[in-house]
């Protein structure tokens, strides 16, 4: 009889045989071992198997949770992080009370996706504690349609608070928060407005005037603070 080499004799072989993929995604693996001495191959008692996922094999893309990310793949800013939108405050007075008022208002959004307004206004109503700034649709300042939201009561009013308070001086400077119902990119173009105080001494040129109520004193388009005055041109 042939004897085996004592290399053969004490060697393994290592025999991987990949199973069928269980329901979780997981494939198997199981391991054995056979020997080959001078009694002939055989398969040894101790055996073992792991398991990968694969998940784990193929780790998602993981994602930033604080932008969403449009169809086309590119982050999609948050309002709040966008810049301020900016007017330009002129008068619609130059033949009137406040020929010569003008300022600027500046719209932002905070995080919880409300409109944050600044302004800065001189040459305007004298001790006016009711006078409302608002923003307006329109084409320009000369036509100007309507007031701008989408909400079930009117934003833009005394009520709710959407107000400039000037002093003695005919000068304002505040702020106050609201919301009109659009996104950023609404708003953008358009028109700031700052009325007068509606005090029942003016327009009783009688019936089928158009300028009942308060009057629109002056105004301003809005356009993103680093964009040139002619950026709303093409809309």
């Amino acid at each position: 009889m042939k004897l085996l080499s004592p290399f053969l004799a004490f060697s393994s072989l290592v025999v991987l045989a990949a199973g069928d993929s269980n329901d979780t995604g997981s494939s198997s693996i199981a391991a054995s071992t056979v020997i080959i001495d001078n009694n002939g191959p055989r398969s040894s008692s101790n055996s073992s198997s792991f398991k990968r996922k694969s998940e784990n094999m193929y780790p998602p893309k993981e994602l930033n949770s604080s932008r969403r990310i449009n169809s086309k793949g590119k982050k999609k800013e948050k309002d709040s992080d966008k810049e301020p939108l900016y007017a330009e405050i002129k008068t619609r007075d130059k033949d009137g009370d406040y020929p010569d008022m003008e300022g600027w208002v500046t719209v932002e959004y905070n995080d919880n996706d409300k409109l944050v307004i600044d302004y800065s206004i001189k040459e305007g109503p004298k001790r006016c504690r009711e006078c409302v700034l608002a923003i307006y649709s329109g084409k320009s300042c000369s036509k100007l349609d309507k007031s701008y939201h989408d909400m079930e009561i009117n934003p833009w009013s005394k009520d709710e608070k959407a107000l400039y308070i000037t002093n003695k001086n005919r000068r304002a400077a505040g702020h106050f928060k609201t919301e009109n119902g659009y996104s950023y990119k609404k708003n953008e173009c358009k028109f700031i407005v700052l009325l007068d105080k509606d005090d029942g001494r003016r327009r009783l040129a009688g019936k089928g005037s158009k300028d009942k109520g308060p009057k629109k004193i002056a105004c301003g388009q809005l356009i993103p603070e680093s964009k040139p005055k002619d950026h709303c041109e093409d809309d």
